[in-house]
Protein backbone atom coordinates (compact mmCIF):
# COMPACT_ATOMS: atom_id res chain seq x y z
CA UNK A 1 0.00 0.00 0.00
CA UNK A 2 1.46 3.46 -0.92
CA UNK A 3 1.83 5.86 1.49
CA UNK A 4 2.13 9.75 0.60
CA UNK A 5 1.73 12.34 2.67
CA UNK A 6 1.04 16.59 1.88
CA UNK A 7 1.03 19.98 3.71
CA UNK A 8 -1.75 20.17 6.11
CA UNK A 9 -4.21 22.63 5.79
CA UNK A 10 -7.13 24.17 7.56
CA UNK A 11 -9.20 21.75 6.17
CA UNK A 12 -7.34 19.31 8.53
CA UNK A 13 -8.27 21.19 11.30
CA UNK A 14 -11.20 18.37 12.81
CA UNK A 15 -9.12 15.32 11.98
CA UNK A 16 -6.19 16.64 13.91
CA UNK A 17 -8.44 17.38 17.24
CA UNK A 18 -9.28 13.88 16.89
CA UNK A 19 -6.14 12.22 16.95
CA UNK A 20 -4.68 14.83 19.47
CA UNK A 21 -7.77 13.73 21.83
CA UNK A 22 -7.09 10.00 21.24
CA UNK A 23 -6.57 8.53 24.50
CA UNK A 24 -3.00 6.90 24.02
CA UNK A 25 -1.63 10.36 22.27
CA UNK A 26 -3.17 12.13 25.28
CA UNK A 27 -1.01 9.67 28.11
CA UNK A 28 2.11 9.87 25.73
CA UNK A 29 1.98 13.75 25.58
CA UNK A 30 3.71 16.78 27.67
CA UNK A 31 0.04 17.63 28.80
CA UNK A 32 -2.15 15.36 29.21
CA UNK A 33 -5.37 17.17 29.51
CA UNK A 34 -8.27 16.81 26.61
CA UNK A 35 -8.14 19.57 24.22
CA UNK A 36 -11.10 21.42 23.32
CA UNK A 37 -12.04 22.42 20.10
CA UNK A 38 -11.78 26.22 20.44
CA UNK A 39 -7.89 25.53 21.68
CA UNK A 40 -7.22 23.16 19.35
CA UNK A 41 -8.72 26.31 16.54
CA UNK A 42 -6.05 28.85 17.73
CA UNK A 43 -3.28 26.82 18.14
CA UNK A 44 -3.82 24.77 14.73
CA UNK A 45 -4.21 28.34 12.58
CA UNK A 46 -0.99 29.60 14.75
CA UNK A 47 0.76 26.42 13.50
CA UNK A 48 -0.33 26.47 10.23
CA UNK A 49 1.05 29.88 9.51
CA UNK A 50 4.10 29.87 11.92
CA UNK A 51 7.29 30.09 9.77
CA UNK A 52 9.32 27.07 12.20
CA UNK A 53 6.78 24.55 11.99
CA UNK A 54 5.48 22.30 9.50
CA UNK A 55 2.47 20.11 9.39
CA UNK A 56 2.10 17.20 7.32
CA UNK A 57 -0.92 15.03 6.67
CA UNK A 58 -0.48 11.07 5.61
CA UNK A 59 -2.60 9.04 3.47
CA UNK A 60 -2.77 5.31 2.80
CA UNK A 61 -4.90 4.46 0.09
CA UNK A 62 -7.49 7.43 0.50
CA UNK A 63 -7.45 7.17 4.35
CA UNK A 64 -5.68 9.48 6.99
CA UNK A 65 -3.44 7.29 8.64
CA UNK A 66 -1.20 10.10 10.96
CA UNK A 67 0.52 13.10 11.00
CA UNK A 68 3.74 14.85 11.52
CA UNK A 69 4.47 18.16 13.08
CA UNK A 70 7.93 19.67 13.22
CA UNK A 71 9.11 22.71 15.49
CA UNK A 72 11.93 24.49 14.68
CA UNK A 73 14.18 24.94 18.09
CA UNK A 74 16.50 28.02 18.88
CA UNK A 75 19.62 25.65 18.78
CA UNK A 76 18.73 24.42 15.06
CA UNK A 77 16.77 20.77 16.05
CA UNK A 78 13.76 20.40 14.79
CA UNK A 79 11.51 18.53 17.52
CA UNK A 80 9.05 15.87 15.98
CA UNK A 81 5.69 15.19 16.97
CA UNK A 82 4.02 12.69 15.28
CA UNK A 83 0.82 10.23 15.86
CA UNK A 84 -0.64 7.28 14.00
CA UNK A 85 -4.60 7.00 13.58
CA UNK A 86 -5.49 4.27 15.88
CA UNK A 87 -6.80 2.16 13.00
CA UNK A 88 -3.67 2.22 11.42
CA UNK A 89 -1.25 1.16 14.22
CA UNK A 90 0.93 -1.42 14.85
CA UNK A 91 1.45 -1.94 11.01
CA UNK A 92 5.46 0.29 10.87
CA UNK A 93 3.63 3.32 9.69
CA UNK A 94 5.71 5.93 12.31
CA UNK A 95 8.75 4.42 11.14
CA UNK A 96 7.37 4.68 7.67
CA UNK A 97 6.05 8.08 8.11
CA UNK A 98 9.58 9.09 9.35
CA UNK A 99 11.37 7.69 6.65
CA UNK A 100 9.93 9.79 4.24
CA UNK A 101 9.93 12.82 6.26
CA UNK A 102 13.78 12.70 7.34
CA UNK A 103 14.50 11.75 3.64
CA UNK A 104 12.81 14.74 2.14
CA UNK A 105 13.73 17.18 4.68
CA UNK A 106 17.78 17.00 5.64
CA UNK A 107 17.55 18.41 9.14
CA UNK A 108 18.50 17.92 12.77
CA UNK A 109 16.05 16.02 14.76
CA UNK A 110 15.11 15.78 18.02
CA UNK A 111 12.44 13.85 19.57
CA UNK A 112 10.74 13.77 23.36
CA UNK A 113 9.76 10.20 23.72
CA UNK A 114 7.25 9.45 27.76
CA UNK A 115 9.65 6.52 29.34
CA UNK A 116 6.66 3.82 29.12
CA UNK A 117 6.11 5.21 25.03
CA UNK A 118 8.07 1.59 24.03
CA UNK A 119 6.08 1.94 20.22
CA UNK A 120 7.51 5.24 19.67
CA UNK A 121 11.05 4.53 21.09
CA UNK A 122 11.02 1.45 18.35
CA UNK A 123 10.61 4.03 16.35
CA UNK A 124 13.16 6.43 17.09
CA UNK A 125 15.47 3.29 17.71
CA UNK A 126 15.12 1.57 14.00
CA UNK A 127 15.69 5.13 12.80
CA UNK A 128 18.86 5.49 14.46
CA UNK A 129 18.46 8.06 16.80
CA UNK A 130 20.81 8.33 19.44
CA UNK A 131 19.47 8.67 23.05
CA UNK A 132 21.17 11.54 24.64
CA UNK A 133 19.59 12.12 27.92
CA UNK A 134 16.17 11.99 30.45
CA UNK A 135 14.72 14.92 31.21
CA UNK A 136 11.66 15.61 33.07
CA UNK A 137 8.77 17.87 32.20
CA UNK A 138 5.47 18.37 34.37
CA UNK A 139 6.84 15.66 36.94
CA UNK A 140 6.95 13.13 33.93
CA UNK A 141 10.25 11.41 32.23
CA UNK A 142 10.97 11.88 28.51
CA UNK A 143 13.62 10.39 26.55
CA UNK A 144 14.76 12.29 24.47
CA UNK A 145 16.81 10.88 21.04
CA UNK A 146 18.73 13.11 18.49
CA UNK A 147 19.71 12.54 14.48
CA UNK A 148 21.48 14.73 12.63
Amino acid sequence: MSLTYRKATLADLNQYLIWANDPLVRSNAIHQESISLDDHTAWFKNKLQHPQTELFVFEQEGSLVGQIRLDQEPDGFWLIDYSVDPNYRGKGLGTEMMQMIMLQKKLKFRALVKENNHSSRRVFEKLNFTWIQTITLHHQQFDQYEKG
